[in-house]
C-alpha cells in the first residue's frame, strides 16, 4: 500500500509540473537548442556588422580629378625634314602627335630655348609658326599632357638658315622667353602667360591674339611681362603673342592654352546602398544580444541549483 501510495504521489508531482510550469528536474531539461539559437544570433551579428561597414563605405562619394594619361610616344616633326637648308627665315614646324586622348601640347625648342608650343588637333598633328636666325640650329619636340605633365623628348631635327636671310622679324635683336610650355584653364577658364622680353629698344609694343576672337595691345618698357584672359568656352586653343621694339624688330610666340574638360576630368566614385546599419544601431542590437545571452545564463544556472537542491531533498 505504502508503495502504491509512493507511485500515484510522483505521479501527481510530475503532472503539477507540467501544468504549473514550475522547474523539472535538470535531466528534462535541455539547453541545446537555446545554444544553437544563440549561435546563430551571434554569426548573424557578425554577418549585419560587415554588411553596414561595406554599406557605409559605399556611400562616399569622391570627386576627384583624374590625370590624363602621358603619351608613350614622342611628336615628330615633319617639316621642315633633318638636313634642310630654309631659304627664309620664318617658317612654320609640322609634325605629327602621339595618339593618346585627350590630344597633348607639344614644345618647340630651338637651341635649348623654347620657341612656343601648339595644342595637337583632332587628327593628331600640330603646327607652330616660328621666326630663326641666320645659322644652324636645332629643333626638338617635348610632349606634355594638357596639365603640362611631361612625355618624351622628340628625336632632334637640323636645320640651316643662311645668314643674308635673317631680316626685322628674325628673334634677334629682340626676343620672347617663357618657362611654362603652355597655360592650363581650371573651372574660372582663366588663362596667363609669364614671361620676358628681351633685346630690342624699348618701349615694346605687345600684341596677343587669344585665339577666340579677342586680342590685346600692350605697350610696356618693362621686359618682364605677365599677360592674363578669361575665356568664355572651356576648349583648347593656340594664343600667338607678337612683341615688337621701338626700332621695329619683331619676334612672336605661339602659346598653347590647354583645357580637359570637366566630363572627362572629373568622376564620380559613388555607390549607393538601400539600407545603411548606423553604429547606434549596432551598438542596440548587440546589447540585446548580450543581455538575452546574460538572463539564459542566470536562468540555466538557477535552473540547475534548484535541480540538485530537489535531488538532495529526495535522496534524504
Amino acid at each position: 500500500m505504502r508503495v502504491l501510495h509512493q507511485k500515484i504521489h510522483h505521479h501527481l508531482k510530475l503532472q503539477h509540473h507540467q501544468h504549473t510550469g514550475k522547474v523539472l528536474h535538470h535531466r528534462h531539461t535541455s539547453y541545446r537548442g537555446l545554444a544553437v539559437v544563440f549561435a546563430f544570433a551571434g554569426l548573424a551579428m557578425v554577418a549585419v556588422t560587415v554588411a553596414g561597414r561595406v554599406a557605409a563605405d559605399s556611400l562616399v562619394s569622391v570627386q576627384a580629378m583624374v590625370a590624363p594619361p602621358v603619351p608613350t610616344a614622342a611628336a615628330i616633326i615633319t617639316q621642315p625634314a633633318d638636313g634642310a637648308k630654309l631659304t627664309k627665315s620664318s617658317l612654320l614646324v609640322l609634325g605629327s602627335c602621339p595618339i593618346v586622348s585627350p590630344q597633348v601640347v607639344v614644345q618647340i625648342v630651338v637651341d635649348d630655348n623654347s620657341v612656343g608650343s601648339a595644342v595637337c588637333d583632332s587628327n593628331n598633328d600640330f603646327s607652330l609658326p616660328i621666326t630663326l636666325s641666320g645659322g644652324a640650329h636645332t629643333l626638338v619636340t617635348k610632349t606634355y599632357t594638357i596639365i603640362s605633365r611631361p612625355g618624351p623628348i622628340g628625336t632632334p631635327v637640323h636645320i640651316t638658315v643662311p645668314t643674308n636671310m635673317a631680316s626685322k622679324t628674325s628673334p634677334s635683336p629682340v626676343a620672347l622667353y617663357t618657362s611654362n610650355p603652355l597655360s592650363y584653364l581650371g573651372d574660372d577658364r582663366a588663362a596667363s602667360w609669364t614671361g620676358t622680353v628681351s633685346g630690342g629698344t624699348p618701349p615694346y609694343h605687345i600684341h596677343i591674339d587669344w585665339d577666340d576672337g579677342k586680342q590685346d595691345n600692350i605697350t610696356s618698357n618693362s621686359g618682364n611681362q605677365s599677360f592674363g584672359h578669361a575665356y568664355i568656352r572651356l576648349a583648347s586653343y593656340n594664343a600667338l603673342i607678337t612683341v615688337a621694339d621701338s626700332a621695329g624688330h619683331a619676334t612672336s610666340q605661339q602659346f598653347a592654352v590647354g583645357a580637359y574638360t570637366l566630363a572627362a576630368a572629373k568622376t564620380s566614385l559613388t555607390a549607393y546602398r538601400t539600407s545603411v546599419v548606423t553604429p547606434a544601431t549596432l551598438f542596440g542590437l548587440y546589447g540585446m544580444f548580450l543581455t538575452a545571452v546574460s538572463v539564459s545564463g542566470i536562468v540555466w544556472v538557477e535552473a540547475k541549483h534548484t535541480a540538485r537542491h530537489r535531488v538532495a531533498l529526495s535522496q534524504a
